[in-house]
């Protein structure tokens, strides 16, 4: 996938996401929200998806690391299915496939 900015990457991801039954949140201006939340919450029956998306060598802050580490934890305590996922767009195979898959 050529180099793309995170604000393509992500219309790519929620037309996806559309296109597969998901129904999906972003904030449309962040800069008066908490730091660190995903950038997308992704929604069907009976799974929760939440992904941050970076593009080029971008890195999770720190704020975004616990907000990972606090959604990974649910996953792994199997709560509920919730997951939690870094998505660049050389991800494309896994995003298809799990935005696919369900």
């Amino acid at each position: 996938m050529p180099e793309m900015r995170e604000k393509q990457f992500q219309s790519t991801v929620l037309q996806l996401a559309k296109l597969c039954g998901w129904e999906a949140y972003h904030t449309y201006d962040s800069r008066r929200s908490q730091p660190g939340f995903p950038d997308l919450v992704l929604a069907k029956p009976k799974v929760l998806l939440f992904a941050e998306l970076k593009v080029d060598s971008n890195k999770l802050t720190l704020a975004q690391r616990k907000w990972a580490t606090l959604l990974g934890d649910l996953q792994n305590e199997q709560v509920n299915p919730v997951y939690y996922r870094l998505w660049m767009p050389e991800h494309q195979e896994e995003i298809e496939k799990i935005l696919t898959q369900w």
